[in-house]
C-alpha cells in the first residue's frame, strides 16, 4: 500500500517521493494527516523497479553465501558488504523519512578505514566523496523547499541523491580494495 500511495513530501527521501515531487503531485511542503496522495501508476513502477534494482545491486555485491577459506579479520571488505546491504536496504524503501537515514553514521565510520588504505590519489576522490556525501545526509538544506512548485523540485532529494552517491562510493571502494 505504501509504495503505491507513497508520501510527497519533502522528508520522504526516497525514489518514491522524489517521483511524486517530479509529477507536481501535491504541496510537497506540507504534511496533511488525512490527505492522501493520488494513487499514480508511473510513481509506482518507478518505486518498484528502483526497490527492486538497489535489492538486485545490494545482493550481487555481497554474497552472503560465500565459502572462504580466509577468516573474518583477513577480509577487509566484510564491513562494507554489510554496509552495502544496509544503505540498499534503506534507499529501496517505498518510504524513507530522513531520520532513517541515521543509520548511515557508523557505515560512514565503517567506510572511512577502507578509503583511508587506499593509494593516494584514489584516497583523495572518495575522501570527497564520503564528505560530500555525509553533508548531504546529515544537514537539512530548506532554502531548497522554494523550489517545490517549480521543475527543480528534485532538488529537495538531496539527501536520497547523496544515499546514492555513498551506495556509489562503497562498491567502488570495495572493488578497489578487492584488486589488492
Amino acid at each position: 500500500y505504501i509504495s503505491q500511495q507513497g508520501e510527497i513530501i519533502h522528508p520522504n527521501q526516497s525514489m518514491n517521493g522524489l517521483l511524486h515531487r517530479l509529477l507536481l503531485n501535491g504541496n510537497s511542503l506540507v504534511w496533511e494527516r488525512d490527505v492522501l496522495i493520488t494513487y499514480n501508476p508511473w510513481v509506482h513502477a518507478g518505486t518498484v523497479l528502483s526497490t527492486v534494482a538497489l535489492m538486485v545491486i545490494g545482493f550481487l555485491r555481497v554474497n552472503p553465501l560465500e565459502q572462504s577459506t580466509t577468516t573474518a579479520n583477513e577480509r577487509p571488505t566484510r564491513g562494507l558488504e554489510l554496509s552495502t546491504i544496509i544503505v540498499c536496504a534503506t534507499l529501496a524503501s517505498p518510504t524513507v523519512w530522513t531520520h532513517h537515514y541515521g543509520v548511515m553514521l557508523p557505515l560512514f565510520a565503517i567506510a572511512l578505514p577502507a578509503v583511508l588504505s587506499l593509494d593516494a590519489a584514489t584516497r583523495v576522490k572518495a575522501l570527497v566523496g564520503l564528505t560530500l556525501c555525509y553533508a548531504f545526509i546529515s544537514n537539512n538544506f530548506r532554502v531548497l523547499n522554494r523550489l517545490s512548485e517549480t521543475h527543480f523540485n528534485f532538488l529537495q532529494s538531496t539527501v536520497y541523491f547523496a544515499g546514492l552517491g555513498f551506495l556509489a562510493i562503497l562498491i567502488w571502494v570495495r572493488s578497489r580494495t578487492d584488486q589488492r
